[in-house]
């Protein structure tokens, strides 16, 4: 399957946004995410790189991509707004599964940056799998975001088999009506602990 999710991040005054710190995206626990036959993509290979770069060396571990809105920060001028791609990518960290998403903005200036989403199961709940990444450093004494849009999608085959990077059951009785459930979960968390959270709801019928 394959999932967007996105939005947009502003003050209800128009004051300058408190710098995010943390991005969280939780999964139903009957979803996952599968990253079996996939490449791995070497950090090394997007630390420093136009998105083109980083998708030509990185392109069979490519899950997702998207885009990213933010206000840059320049000393004696008002915030810039800019807008970059974002690219996420399989790949692996003190050997452990994670989701690298590659962010490149060329204006005002040539900037990149990679986010590491580090990959966890719950116990227990009614979400399983959870995404949870902290901001560079200097990306906030870069700017500060205002938007992200993304979407996870991944098909390929391995060992004659097809496989989906992201994939979710439904949590209906067979028999029953279409039934609406909780797909995802996104939590946003800014200086001073203050956090926004959203939940995408979708309905589903088992076949």
């Amino acid at each position: 399957m394959a999932v967007s999710l996105g939005g947009d991040l502003s003050t209800t005054d128009g004051s300058d946004l408190p710098r995010l710190r943390t991005l969280r995206i939780e999964i139903n626990r009957g979803g996952h995410l599968e990253e079996q036959g996939l490449p791995d993509c070497p950090l090394s290979q997007i630390a420093v790189a136009t998105s083109d770069r980083a998708a030509a060396a990185c392109s069979g571990a490519l899950v997702g991509s998207g885009t990213f809105h933010a206000n840059i920060v320049l000393r004696g001028q008002a915030p810039y707004p800019t807008t970059g791609k974002l690219l996420l990518f399989n790949g692996r960290s003190s050997g452990k599964p994670v989701l690298f998403g590659h962010i490149y903005a060329s204006k005002p200036f040539a900037t990149s940056f990679v986010i590491t989403f580090k990959i966890a199961e719950r116990g227990h709940g009614t979400f399983g799998t959870v995404l949870s990444a902290s901001l560079p450093e200097a990306l906030g004494n870069w700017g500060y975001v205002t938007g992200i849009e993304m979407k996870l999608s991944r098909r390929y085959t391995y060992r004659g088999k097809r496989h989906s990077y992201l994939s979710a059951g439904c949590p209906a009785p067979k028999g029953l009506g279409s039934v609406p459930f909780p797909l995802l979960k996104a939590s946003f968390v800014f200086d001073g602990g203050r956090k926004l959270e959203s939940t995408l709801n979708r309905n589903c019928r088992a076949r």
